[in-house]
Parts: structure tokens; sequence; C-alpha cells
């Protein structure tokens, strides 16, 4: 019995092999295509794994129009955009930051998403909140040499009108305020002083008003 169920063992190869060779033959003539699409479907894969979900964006702020780093960046400087976060560079400005006094440090193209390497710190921003540096020159140039950096003083604003009279009054421009620095006296020009002093904005802007119509002088505060 063992022998025949050997020649019966034996006598199934040629009928299994016949049933291969042609799959075998199949498989090896289009391997060319298969690969292809093996390579298409990995592809495929890819580019669904990477997809940011539909829907899923970020909100960003964007440069409305090319602004130069002396152009405010709020108001109609900048508008909302949704992009992909693939797209997002690391620092992007949140679409509510607050602009009010951000200061750019090099210009921005038109639609560029603005991020905090892009924005300046104010010059005075260490000596308190909402404080700007302002030029104060000052008509006695030897009180340059009674302040310092750190010197707390109030700046006054006399007119020409009331340089001459009697009595005349000055008005306090700039109240409490500290020196940030004293430049050099050799870049004086006209025999006046040169400081650097932070204030708030609006007295900034009455600085600048006050020193066209009339002159400027210092008091110095007790430490």
């Amino acid at each position: 019995m063992a022998p025949s169920a050997s020649r019966g063992s034996r006598g199934t190869h040629p009928t299994l092999t016949a049933r291969t060779l042609p799959l075998r033959w199949s498989v090896l003539r289009h391997r060319r295509r298969l690969s292809a699409l093996c390579g298409l479907l990995a592809a495929a894969a890819t580019v669904l794994a990477l997809r940011p979900v539909e829907g899923e964006s970020v909100a960003v702020l964007t440069a409305a129009h090319d602004l130069t780093a002396s152009d405010a960046v709020d108001g109609s400087a900048v508008t909302v955009r949704s992009v992909p976060p693939a797209l997002v560079p690391a620092g992007a400005l949140p679409s509510d930051a607050d602009l009010t006094t951000a200061r750019l440090n090099a210009p921005v193209g038109e639609g560029e998403i603005l991020t905090v390497a892009r924005l300046s710190e104010p010059a005075a921003a260490d000596y308190g909140p909402d404080l700007v540096a302002a030029p104060v020159r000052i008509a006695d140039p030897g009180v340059a040499e009674l302040v310092a950096p750190g010197t707390r003083i109030d700046v006054l604003a006399t007119t020409e009108t009331e340089v001459g009279l009697s009595g005349g009054g000055a008005a306090v421009v700039a109240s409490d305020r500290l020196v940030m620095t004293v430049p050099d006296a050799e870049g004086a020009t006209g025999g006046d002083a040169l400081l650097l002093v932070a204030v708030t904005e609006d007295e900034a802007r009455a600085l600048a008003s006050s020193a066209v119509d009339g002159r400027l002088s210092v008091t110095i505060r007790s430490r």
C-alpha cells in the first residue's frame, strides 16, 4: 500500500505545476505594470496622510498691501486670512493680535503672513508700558551736563511770545519722565542740547508741536 501511496503522491506534482505555471507567467509578463501600480498606490497613500483634514484651517494676519518698515500695521494695513496649518510659519500672529503699538522692522509684501520676527519692540518698551522714545532739544546745553540716563525730568514748553515777557508761564508738556540717553554734545545744532526721553505717544506729539512753536526746557526731579 505504501508504494501505491507514494506513486499517487508523485503523480499529483505534474497537475499542480500545470495549474500554477500560467499564473507565474502572467505575473512575470505584467510585473512592470504591477510595480508601477504599487508605486502609484504608495504615492496616493502618502498624499492622503499629509493632506489636512477637510475644512481645517488657521486664521492669521497677512499684509493687505505692500508695507514699508515705517508703515503702521493696524487697520487697513492687515487682513485676516485662513490657511492650512502646514502653511503657517513659526511665530505667526493670530487674527486677534493687538497691533496698536506694533512697528515693522523690515518691509513686508502683500499677502505675507505677519510673524513676531517682523515686528520690533518700541524703543522705550523697557521703560514702561505704552512709552516711546522722543528726542527733546532743550535751549540750554549746560543742562545736558546735569542729567544722565535714568534721571527723571519734567519737560516745559515756552512759546516765542512768552520768552521776552516777565513772569511769562511755561507749560509742562511731559512730567516725571526718564532720560534714556544723552547723545554726544558734538551732535548738537544751534547750541541746543539733545536728550532722548521715554514719554507717552500723546506727550511725544505735544513735544514735537511745542518744539516748532517755541522752545523746551527741563527741570530735574530728585531721585
